[in-house]
């Protein structure tokens, strides 16, 4: 497994837990270019809290978890 695959699984399986991703920013070449507007329009759609840094799926995220994450992330 590459550093970067073991990055992508990181991120991947704390957008599974309450605890979310802690330090987006530190993973911001995984994701698109225009990710805080994303976000900003997930967290309107009631899907995500994105706050501070960190970006943690609620309840009705966790249901469309995929469509999130195609639309946030690079393709990998």
């Amino acid at each position: 497994m590459t550093e970067q695959d073991y990055r992508i699984e990181k991120v991947f399986l704390a957008l599974r837990t309450q605890a979310g991703i802690e330090d987006v920013s530190q993973y911001a070449d995984l994701f698109v270019a225009d990710r805080e507007k994303k976000l900003i329009k997930r967290q309107e759609d009631d899907l995500v809290d994105y706050y501070d840094d960190i970006f943690v799926l609620k309840d009705k995220g966790m249901d469309l978890y995929n469509s999130i994450i195609t639309d946030l992330f690079v393709k990998l």
